[in-house]
């Protein structure tokens, strides 16, 4: 892990769990001069906001919504694809 990685990594987490005014003046003094590394931790921050606000990983993946957890059977059609046989089963929920 590289010096700036593990910097970032450090303020990031120090951050992210400090309201708005406190995590700018934590930023101002953990930054310092450095604009970069500012930059590099908000960004990190805002993509994190924007994933919590979705509700990320709470709500199932648009795929299992398209395809109901059931087995397919053989000359089943999925866009382009068929299904021509089963390959396996158990594990991971299958």
């Amino acid at each position: 892990m590289s010096e700036g990685y593990r910097r970032v990594k450090e303020i990031h987490q120090e951050a992210r769990g400090r309201d708005a005014e406190s995590r700018a003046a934590y930023l101002r003094e953990a930054c310092g001069d450095d604009e970069a590394l500012r930059r590099e931790v908000e960004e990190l921050l805002r993509y994190e906001a924007q994933a919590d606000d979705k509700g990320f990983l709470e709500q199932p993946a648009i795929i299992a919504r398209a395809f109901p957890m059931s087995r397919l059977s053989a000359g089943t059609k999925l866009g382009s694809c068929e299904v021509i046989e089963l390959l396996g089963a158990g594990g991971m929920d299958i």
